[in-house]
């Protein structure tokens, strides 16, 4: 029975070590994360099929109360290379709820995840930076498929 339950724990420490590799590397689907004011509750890759364009989203929940006065912007990294993608937030269904999206993107490639964050500004002078969301957002997609 001991012999069992080390030989249990050895794998199981090894499964764990295989996540944290894939992780690191990209290849793992990335956790939802949590900071001073959100937490990650949604994201990803929205196709509209009509139009045969993509684009990323993000959700977030207030996990604090923003400080009066602040601004907050979400922004994404572009597939193609370019500056980054900045947005301001939509209302979600739900209270709380902030909801980010890129606009109409291109160059998204499979097995690649894209970094979607969260900025809450001191005043909208966007001067002072008091608090910082990193979601990353994996992508299963690649663009070319979209074009005609």
């Amino acid at each position: 029975m001991k012999i069992c339950v080390a030989s249990f724990v050895t794998v199981l420490a090894a499964l764990v070590g295989c996540v944290g590799f894939l992780e690191e590397a990209g290849l793992a689907t990335p956790r939802a994360v949590a900071s001073e004011y959100f937490e990650s509750v949604g994201g990803g890759v929205s196709v509209v099929t009509a139009s045969r364009t993509a684009f990323l989203t993000i959700a977030v929940k207030e996990n604090e109360s923003l400080p009066s006065g602040s601004f907050v912007e979400g922004s994404f990294e572009d597939p193609c290379g370019g500056p980054l993608i900045l947005v301001s937030p939509k209302s979600g269904t739900q209270e709380g709820v902030l909801i980010f999206e890129s606009g109409d993107i291109s160059c998204l490639r499979p097995s690649r995840s894209y970094e979607c964050t969260v900025t809450v500004y001191s005043d909208n002078t966007k001067s002072k930076a008091i608090s910082t969301h990193r979601q990353l957002i994996r992508s299963e997609l690649d663009s070319r498929w979209l074009e005609n």
